[in-house]
């Protein structure tokens, strides 16, 4: 018995490609992809594998292992049945085939940010006023934004605007030192033409970025005028949980689409990371969904586009390892938030599935009310009963087969989806149908079934999914 055979059964004979006379690769029977999956027959005693995105173990830069971890990882097998399986002793003291273990790993230093210079804040603000005017007046850019989930009263909330026109100003004006070409003239300040993102914390301007008008000449889509702070965007500070995402104008349209109790992170790039004042507020907070949306890219690479994509990779995951309770959590169709609102998604209802099972989001309002050691569930008026669509019945042949289930809570605006941590965390197969499990509730035909279920506070299961006993239309 070889790896590869494994993998061929699991995956599909067709899907498995000879790279090399002692490589092949395939789709990773966990997380998918095309050729991510990397298989090496001739190594050890049946082989070795690597799966380049799967979250790695026991501080490994990758995924991996030999038959026996294959067996353990994706069949879901116990140590010894794998040895059984494969005709070998199970002995104490084996210790399987890894890929390369990474250097030590220290801790991030979380820098400390001043504000930006008074001259600049100055000048900055009365461009933001001025942009956001020339924006409430541009119905276009108005309709972009609103159809990518940042309707008007977002942008008058988060001021943001339109600059119609590349602007240059002299630098030292804007407080900013001078700066001189190689011919000896002066640098100007350049403001480029588009869409206007100020960031305020704590009511003061700290940063402009631009998204470039279509078509634009040269720089990044993406432009932060000179003199601004590096600091990622915070969409309500005090909240309990928070959703990372690269753009900001993603972050505040999950942050507008949000629950009271849960924010927004606008990092601006993938490699960003949170400054020591972000960290305070996110660092005991309950839950971290990691929507960062980059996927590696398939087919043969030059070995510095695997350098890079390999970095993006580390960036993504850098989350998950500087806070135990961050997740990946990336909207389920497209790539990034605003895709998703633009294709008919309910960032709300993304964010709500999302919360970990652990995680109860408190109203605004004090409850009196003690612990409960049981579910409380609370009937409301029921309506006419109706079949549910197939939709429903998948998810329920799901908890018919696992320990799969949905919590509710209306008064605290909580959907989540959840399962007996002892099994999902028990194996990748688990695992990975509890990912398929989250997917399928966030279809919108069962979260229209949930929304009217007669729960209001408690667990959805296989046993009351079908909520009915809803009376008979007569």
């Amino acid at each position: 018995m070889n790896v590869l055979d494994l993998v061929r059964e699991d995956v599909g004979d067709a899907a498995v490609v000879k790279q090399s006379s002692t490589e092949y690769s395939s789709p990773c029977p966990t997380c998918g992809g095309r050729d991510r999956f990397r298989i090496y027959p001739d190594q050890g005693d049946g082989g070795t594998w690597m799966c380049r995105v799967c979250p790695p173990e026991n501080g490994q830069r990758y995924s991996g292992g030999d038959l026996l971890q294959y067996l353990r990882s994706f069949r879901g097998m116990e140590w010894k049945e794998a040895c059984a399986l494969i005709g070998r002793e199970p002995n104490i003291g084996y210790k399987p085939l890894t890929p390369p273990s990474s250097k030590k790993r220290t801790a991030y230093q979380h820098k400390e940010l001043g504000d930006p210079e008074e001259r600049w804040q100055s000048k900055a603000e009365a461009f933001v006023k001025f942009a956001h005017q020339h924006l409430l007046a541009n119905s276009t850019q108005l309709a972009y934004l609103a159809k990518r989930g940042i309707p008007l009263e977002a942008v008058k909330a988060f001021k943001l605007g339109w600059n119609p026109k590349v602007l240059w100003r002299e630098r030292p004006a804007w407080g900013l030192k001078e700066k001189l070409k190689p011919d000896g003239k002066t640098t100007k300040l350049w403001i480029p033409a588009g869409i206007v993102i100020p960031y305020y914390r704590e009511d003061k301007l700290m940063r402009i970025r631009i998204r470039q008008k279509e078509g634009y000449p040269f720089g990044d889509k993406y432009i932060i005028v000179s003199g601004s702070v590096a600091a990622p965007m915070v969409v309500n500070h005090d909240a309990k949980a928070f959703a990372v995402i690269e753009a900001e104008l993603d972050a505040i349209a999950t942050g507008w689409a949000a629950p009271d109790d849960v924010g927004a992170i606008g990092l601006g790039s993938l490699a960003a990371k949170p400054d020591a004042w972000t960290h305070d507020r996110v660092k005991d907070c309950l839950a971290i969904l990691n929507a960062l949306d980059f996927e590696p890219p398939e087919g043969d690479q030059s070995e510095d586009d695997k350098k890079k994509a390999q970095q993006k990779v580390n960036a993504v995951g850098w989350w998950q390892k500087e806070y135990s309770q961050a997740k990946r959590w990336p909207v389920p169709q497209e790539k990034d938030p605003g895709e998703y609102v633009e294709k008919g998604g309910d960032l709300r209802k993304w964010l709500l599935a999302g919360l970990p099972p652990v995680l109860t989001l408190p109203s605004r309002k004090k409850s009196t009310a003690p612990p409960a050691l049981k579910v409380q569930e609370q009937q409301v008026k029921r309506s006419p009963y109706l079949p549910p669509p197939p939709e429903v019945l998948r998810v329920l042949d799901m908890m018919q087969r696992a320990p799969l289930y949905i919590n509710i809570d209306r008064q605290a605006l909580s959907i989540g989806v959840a399962s007996l941590s002892s099994w999902h965390c028990s194996n990748q197969e688990n695992y990975r149908q509890f990912r398929e499990f989250a997917r399928r509730v966030m279809n919108s035909a069962v979260l229209r079934w949930i929304d009217d279920h007669p729960i209001t506070k408690g667990i959805v299961d296989s046993s009351n999914l079908l909520h009915v006993p809803h009376e008979s239309p007569r």
